[in-house]
């Protein structure tokens, strides 16, 4: 290896770091160094002991006999590379219990803080995001300069003693218009008197504010203030709508708490994208050093075929260069390139497509186990012990035509943002040149970002009352915009409430393993190289919070949705008693045989639509 890619590197061999400060007495400090007596062997709480580290080490170089730029920087950023892996696989203990085994275990605590107190936290946040609006709101007519009128207008009502000539400013003022001084030299101006005296910093902040435009900060703190107004009042008016999103968190709990397999079942997706991914990245690195034409797809001579040799190849090609000169050669080019174009556009297409099948394969498979869980909870006979591999059964057997669909529709948006995005890369110096071709494309990019996030909220809803019900992706889309357009408050404090309590977990299990990961390698193991290891447990953490917390984001959709079609259906039937109470129902007493008298009525209507999981 060494020989292919030499390692510019100084490796260093550390032995075992000893204390040289308080001095080993065999007692307190023990036990003492044999090689050096006067030091003692830390180990750990004594380490914390330790004012002076005695630290020995051996550093072996490793550099090429000739000198090559080249080499030197590819030896150069290989012996970056070599730490890092190195820093990293010394580290793999810490980094399987602080990077995968911690965030695991803090995602199921999390989950059962939420089962207690979704209530507390959710209410605390809303009262924290008002807090920082009314802040940034104060700093905006901060900077506007209407702090400083207001106190300019106190000033003025008040009834304080009037400027004297004894004032500093006065003084100088009047230094400055003095005629003998102007004559002597002294100064020009009282401008470039005051200039002077004034410190550089004072004058730099003049400047900055001078360059500032404080109508535009006005038009900031007005906008503000408006978003300020509108998120309070709105979170005042909704507060029924936020006890119902609380209660569905606390059901949500519950249903992860049955069914615990869940939380662990989108990795299997993140596994196989990751395989796809390697699949995709090998294709293209195929293509790279494919020369493909239109021959390869149409008209496929001797030349082109998979037992044709080089000297084969050569001799078609001359042939046909031969035949028709340059225009033949020009026409080769040409039709090289715009296969190549297709090409890639073909495969990065079915990229796009085949990863969001994944990704929705898994969102139905999950909304089918939890809309399951809402209506056969107590039915003893549709019981199952694995209802998220039967649900994904029937996702495979019946659903997935309706998945490929929508994952279409996605993939399309997605491809088209690509194109824009490289458009948006290779005209850098048109956008500059013309303010028009920035700004429309610019918008064009905001417009499809939003289309898309639109896009998948729909298809995602979709995809629900796929899994409910078994209808088609027409009609569930239908649904879908019933349901947004019967329940827009809901919906959006759902989400609200949904997104503030994932960042809690996003961020913050995160942060709470990669520091303990670090005070571990720090204080304990003694490691040499601490950050790559932290960097790789906090990347870990990350990816196992964000998976929960999709997980979550899903189950609490799919029970809005079948509480939404138990309230019009079967008035409330199924329904756990936390959601009954919020959603207007009576909670089933302990005479559960007079409650189902007089369900009777409602379960006669809604018999043909009983069958939850019906076959499309």
């Amino acid at each position: 290896m060494n020989r292919c890619v030499p390692i510019d590197s100084n490796s260093l061999t550390q032995a075992p770091d000893r204390c040289a400060f308080p001095q080993c007495d065999g007692v307190t400090y023990a036990p003492c160094d044999a090689e050096y007596p006067q030091t003692w062997t830390m180990t750990f709480p004594q380490s914390l002991n330790c004012k002076v580290v005695f630290r020995v080490g051996e550093i072996q170089q490793m550099r090429p006999m000739t000198v090559s730029t080249f080499s030197n920087a590819i030896g150069k950023y290989t012996a970056v590379g070599s730490t890092i892996v190195k820093s990293i696989t010394t580290a793999y203990v810490e980094i399987l219990c602080f990077g995968l085994a911690m965030p695991i275990v803090l995602g199921f605590c999390f989950l059962v803080l939420l089962r207690f107190a979704a209530g507390i936290m959710t209410y605390v946040m809303i009262i924290l995001i008002a807090a920082l609006l009314v802040l940034l709101t104060l700093y905006l007519y901060l900077r506007a300069g209407a702090i400083n009128a207001l106190l300019t207008t106190l000033s003025s009502n008040s009834t304080t003693l009037p400027i004297t000539p004894t004032n500093e400013t006065a003084e100088i003022a009047a230094w400055a218009n003095d005629t003998l001084a102007q004559a002597l030299g002294l100064v020009n101006s009282a401008e470039s008197a005051i200039a002077s005296i004034a410190p550089s910093s004072l004058s730099a902040d003049m400047a900055a504010v001078s360059n500032e435009v404080p109508a535009l900060w006005w038009i900031l703190a007005v906008i503000m203030t408006i978003i300020t107004l509108v998120y309070v009042i709105a979170m005042c008016s909704m507060r029924k709508q936020i006890k119902t999103a609380i209660a569905l968190t606390k059901v949500g709990t519950a249903v992860i708490r049955d069914r615990p397999m869940m939380m662990f079942f989108p990795f299997n997706n993140l596994v196989v994208q990751l395989l796809f991914f390697f699949y995709f990245v090998l294709i293209i690195m195929f293509l790279q050093t494919a020369s493909l034409t239109a021959s390869h797809f149409s008209e496929l001579s001797s030349a082109v075929k998979a037992s044709t040799s080089f000297v084969q190849s050569i001799a078609w090609m001359n042939s046909t260069i031969n035949s028709g000169g340059v225009s033949q050669l020009t026409a080769l080019d040409n039709s090289s390139l715009l296969v190549n174009v297709i090409v890639y556009i073909y495969f990065v297409f079915g990229f796009l497509w085949t990863l969001e099948c994944f990704t929705n394969i898994t969102f139905m498979a999950m909304s089918g186990a939890t809309s399951h869980w809402f209506f056969f909870r107590e039915d003893p006979s549709a019981r199952t012990k694995a209802p998220l591999l039967r649900s994904l059964w029937r996702t495979f057997r019946y659903h997935l035509g309706t998945i490929a669909f929508g994952s279409f529709i996605i993939a399309v948006v997605q491809l088209i943002r690509i194109f824009l995005m490289l458009l948006d890369k290779y005209t850098k110096k048109q956008q500059q040149s013309n303010l028009l071709i920035k700004l429309t494309i610019k918008c064009a990019q905001c417009c499809l970002w939003c289309l898309e996030k639109t896009l998948k909220f729909i298809t995602n809803y979709c995809y629900i009352y796929t899994a409910m019900q078994g209808s088609g992706f027409c009609k569930s889309c239908f649904l879908t915009f019933s349901l947004i357009v019967t329940n827009p408050g809901q919906l959006a404090i759902n989400t609200f409430v949904r997104t503030i309590l994932s960042w809690i977990q996003i961020i913050g299990v995160p942060v709470a393993s990669g520091w303990v990961c670090n005070l571990v390698l720090v204080n304990v193991t003694q490691r040499t190289e601490t950050i790559w290891p932290t960097v790789v447990v906090a990347i870990s953490a990350y990816i196992v919070a964000k998976t929960f917390s999709l997980v979550f984001a899903c189950v609490l959709d799919t029970l809005f949705v079948c509480a939404c079609r138990d309230k019009a259906d079967y008035k409330g039937k199924y329904m756990p008693d936390r959601l009954k109470s919020v959603f207007g129902f009576k909670k089933r007493g302990k005479n559960k045989k007079k409650d189902e008298e007089e369900d009777g009525e409602t379960e006669k209507a809604g018999a043909k639509g009983d069958e939850v999981e019906a076959k499309p």
